[in-house]
């Protein structure tokens, strides 16, 4: 009971913030089996032996009841979001818990704050921190000279939307699977950057909640109710 007053519950999807390192804090959906294995390794090391299963669901049960009726509502926000200040931070998700924060006169490097909460996905990966140059190499080499691939860019990068939905066509090994990639890897990096693109539009939703970009590949076809879904998560 001492350890469970002193996880903060966030109503949004029954969210849970929890000490993964060193002065750091990553936010699950309760749901996640990564929140379960956190408990079941603190239990374990604490008592020597495995909690009881009945006594874990109950315990379960009872976050589930404080988030929603004792929450602490606070913006929860997928690796881009826009704090109560008016900046923009962006989660670079490493073991410090970084962020960097946007504002009209530049950026820096900052500490999230507890006015806004990221949350934490299964296959998250780090984003390195920026690196200011004069170099103009840095911004007209390549697939960046593109005035709408850097337009998609820019706009994903806005916390609220809309989004613009970049379709990358062409032949087979032209490159377009590398590019979705690449331009992936450079606001939301994760394990398996491209899936398929599912037909069902709580599949879509559920994508969405869960990642800042999605990208599909290989689609040939498209359902209306995936069209719809798609405009939907577009308009923000």
């Amino acid at each position: 009971h001492r350890d469970l007053h002193s996880f903060p519950t966030r109503r949004s999807s029954d969210l849970l913030t929890l000490p993964i390192g060193l002065n750091c804090f990553q936010t699950f959906p309760l749901h996640e089996p990564i929140v379960g294995d956190w408990f079941l390794t603190r239990f374990f090391r604490r008592e020597g032996a495995p909690p009881n299963p009945a006594a874990l669901r109950r315990f379960f049960d009872i976050l589930r009841a404080r988030a929603t009726c004792q929450p602490t509502r606070t913006p929860v926000a997928n690796r881009i979001g826009k704090h109560p200040d008016g900046s923009i931070q962006i989660d670079l998700a490493n073991n410090d818990a970084e962020t960097v924060e946007i504002t009209p006169t530049g950026w820096q490097i900052a500490k999230p704050t507890p006015n806004l909460i990221f949350r934490s996905t299964r296959g998250q990966l780090p984003l390195p921190h920026p690196v200011t140059t004069n170099d103009e190499r840095t911004t007209t080499n390549d697939f960046l000279s593109n005035p709408i691939i850097r337009e998609w860019l820019l706009r994903a990068l806005n916390p609220t939307g809309p989004f613009p939905i970049l379709i990358l066509h062409g032949p087979p090994n032209s490159g377009n699977s590398t590019l979705a990639r690449m331009l992936r890897s450079l606001i939301d990096p994760v394990t398996s950057p491209l899936v398929p693109l599912p037909s069902r539009e709580r599949a879509i939703s559920n994508l969405a909640v869960r990642h800042r970009v999605l990208a599909f590949d290989h689609v040939t076809r498209m359902s209306p109710t995936a069209t719809d879904a798609l405009c939907r998560i577009s308009s923000g």
